[in-house]
């Protein structure tokens, strides 16, 4: 369930900046899909390297790729790998910031939420206001909620958030014919029964 739901959660949130794009038309399929296919390469090959290195029951662990390291006789390494992942799980927070603060500010803009959320600071032209708030909550929540209950917490905000998009998708397509997208698929009606079946079928089957 967690595999599932996380795994590609971090793509979207380069869709969320469509507003500050010259071109988004070209730039964003371009940025979610060169990042996919970068993220794709690096992972088949660690996974390819760790998997023949180490017997990949073992690997059930935290720091897998630490572990590894450590047992081919490279401590030096590994230690370097895991600072390398403590600051990469600080960039990863920081984008995913950067993207619950645009989200709510198209909601504050459109009346879901107060208007006072959707100021724009005078310099750098960015939502400061919900970027504040935003960081204190999560700030909040961090410290004082057991990390399973996020995790779980997470997960299922993913899958929902992903289940609402796809069903607008296919309601916006009936709804509104007029409406066309620059581009489009042939599966684009059953993509996202495939996807969301796909989910909830890994999670009934995930310990």
């Amino acid at each position: 369930m967690q595999r599932s739901c996380s795994s590609p959660s971090g793509f979207d949130t380069v869709a969320t900046s469509a507003e500050e794009c010259k071109t988004p038309e070209k730039s964003l399929p371009i940025g979610i899909i060169a990042s996919v296919f970068v993220c794709l390469c690096i992972y088949a090959v660690v996974a390819f390297v760790l998997t023949a290195t180490v017997n990949y029951a073992d690997l059930d662990r935290a720091d897998p790729v630490a572990y590894c390291l450590r047992l081919i006789s490279y401590p030096g390494f590994a230690n370097l790998v895991t600072v390398g992942i403590l600051f990469g799980m600080i960039t990863t927070l920081i984008v995913y910031i950067f993207g619950q603060a645009r989200v709510f500010y198209a909601m504050s803009r459109d009346g879901f939420l107060p208007k006072a959320m959707a100021n724009i600071h005078p310099k750098y032209g960015t939502p400061y206001f919900i970027t504040l708030v935003g960081s204190v909550i999560i700030a909040f929540i961090a410290g004082c909620v057991p990390m399973l209950y996020i995790v779980e917490l997470a997960n299922t905000g993913v899958l929902a958030a992903f289940f609402i998009v796809f069903v607008g998708l296919i309601a916006l397509r009936r709804n509104s014919p007029t409406c066309r997208a620059r581009s489009r698929s042939r599966c684009s009606t059953c993509s996202p029964r495939l996807v969301w079946s796909s989910a909830s079928t890994s999670s009934g089957h995930s310990p």
